[in-house]
């Protein structure tokens, strides 16, 4: 995924929002649906699930592509998987996806008017005491993913990514409190100049509430920029997730996509690019899947359960909240 094209004009507001949302509720009411002869009803059955489906329609015509180059490595399959590879999943796998194109940097990416409800939730968290810093060992993540679930009543292993690939390393982000209490965590998979966002999630009844998520979205920009990533995916349907969430990626700047994977090959690199232009970004790695460095310690976890209700029909995680 590449910078913008000069002179664009940068908004958190999505191109048929409304649509957006109405093809929202009509997917997940589908998904839901106990079987297929009820999926089908769910679908059609009135005018206004025919509304939704017409919607959805709208949505799909109207996304913009995203080329996501993934390597030949554990890193870029994993991320092949959460969007079809060679699996068979969900058609929601691949539209719509929540992408960030990134700048080259931090400051560029929290300027403007787009981004100044961001500053501010950044800022109220910081005021907070909060900080979030890379869990650099694997006694580390255990315990930061165990604190986490605990305080928010769920099972950890459905909290983080189950392991598709073997040996597939992610990197983990905790937030932490002035008392060093863990009160949430991000788990990415970098690859090249792609990154996976699996999981963002924080504790009810922290000090900066959601303000935190903010700041623990940042911490993840920062930390893949370091890295020289230039776009930011996230697993699963935008259709599947709560309105919160949803609402939370047009403030940080995610546009619906649909993402269509090009396959790396070691000496040809593929640079990601613009969603809805074809222009290569500057700054990228030259090989997809030849990111790796020190912090990124932890072997994906190999337990089959998923949180319940989660969306992700590859049974990676793709909690956002």
């Amino acid at each position: 995924m590449g910078m913008q094209a000069a002179g664009a004009r940068r908004t958190s507001d999505w191109p048929a929002d409304a649509a957006v949302e109405a093809a929202a509720a009509w997917a997940s009411a589908v998904h839901r649906a106990p079987g297929p002869w009820a999926a089908v009803r769910t679908a059609v059955g009135s005018a206004q699930a025919r509304a939704g489906l017409r919607a959805t329609l709208t949505v799909l015509r109207g996304l913009p592509s995203s080329t996501i180059p993934v390597g030949p490595g554990p890193a870029g399959t994993e991320i092949a998987r959460w969007f079809g590879g060679s699996a068979r999943i969900s058609p929601w796998a691949r539209a719509p996806v929540a992408v960030l194109d990134l700048p080259a940097t931090t400051a560029e990416y929290l300027s403007g008017r787009p981004r100044q409800a961001m500053r501010t939730n950044i800022t109220r968290a910081r005021a907070a005491g909060l900080t979030c810093t890379p869990v650099l060992d694997e006694a580390g993540r255990r315990a930061v993913v165990g604190d986490v679930a605990r305080m928010r009543a769920q099972d950890p292993a459905a909290m983080v990514l189950e392991q598709g690939i073997e040996e597939v390393r992610s990197h983990m982000l905790v937030a932490r409190t002035e008392q060093g209490e863990a009160v949430g965590l991000a788990e990415v998979v970098v690859d090249g100049p792609v990154a996976g966002l699996a999981t963002l999630v924080t504790a009810p009844g922290n000090p900066a509430g959601a303000a935190l998520r903010y700041l623990l979205h940042l911490a993840v920009v920062e930390h893949v920029l370091e890295r020289q990533v230039r776009v930011l995916v996230v697993s699963g349907s935008m259709l599947l997730t709560p309105a919160g969430t949803r609402y939370f990626q047009r403030r940080t700047g995610f546009v619906p996509a649909r993402v269509r994977l090009v396959r790396g090959t070691p000496g040809q690199p593929t640079r990601p690019s613009s969603v809805g232009s074809a222009a290569a970004s500057p700054g990228c790695s030259s090989t997809p899947g030849s990111a790796s460095d020190t912090h990124a310690t932890s072997v994906l976890s190999r337990s089959r359960t998923r949180r319940a209700g989660s969306s992700s029909s590859t049974g990676v995680a793709s909690t956002v909240e």
